[in-house]
């Protein structure tokens, strides 16, 4: 329905369950609960019905209201406070294997690893860990998928020093879309 401008007139239009939309551990998604609301006051409907359990989140009140510049300030509020994008970077390090135990034991041996290269070289105040742990969707393809989270402070100048230490089996992603 996004995709296509319909010259559709709508007298209602109802989002349910958005409670399931923003319960997702990532720092977008109130972000793309917002656009997705936004977009469907594009069609302009006589009335729309939001379910949720949360009427006081900043996407839905925002949304409803028509501010993109109240979110925008709200959402970077929180941005900061978190330290996440644009007050970081981040990098998704990802490891896929057949089995959970081989996937879960590599994850923590590289959490240990850069741990000890972050105190070694003094980064330890420029960048946090977020420890090993699965994927929001453990298996992928017959696969496990274990993530470890860098955030990387404006201070660092460089990750690559950092990313030295990833073993080539393990796939790299610096500012991801999404750290789930």
């Amino acid at each position: 329905v996004f995709s296509h401008r319909y010259n559709i007139k709508f007298d209602l239009i109802g989002v349910l369950n958005t409670d399931s939309l923003i319960s997702t551990p990532d720092f977008k998604t109130e972000e793309r609960l917002f656009y997705q609301i936004e977009k469907l006051l594009d069609f302009h409907p006589k009335n729309m019905l939001i379910q949720t359990y949360n009427p006081e989140n900043k996407a839905i009140l925002t949304a409803s209201e028509g501010g993109y510049k109240a979110f925008y300030d709200k959402d970077l509020e929180t941005r900061r406070s978190f330290s996440y994008p644009p007050y970081s970077q981040l990098v998704k390090l990802t490891f896929r294997h057949k089995s959970r135990d081989k996937a879960s034991y590599e994850a923590r041996v590289l959490g240990g690893r850069l741990k000890m290269a972050m105190a070694q070289m003094k980064l330890d105040q420029k960048v946090k860990l977020i420890d090993s742990h699965p994927s929001f969707v453990e298996k992928e393809r017959g696969l496990f998928v274990y993530n470890i989270v860098l955030k990387a402070l404006p201070e660092l100048e460089d990750i690559r020093e950092i990313l030295k230490f990833v073993p080539s089996n393990w796939s790299i992603d610096v500012d991801p879309r999404s750290i789930i």
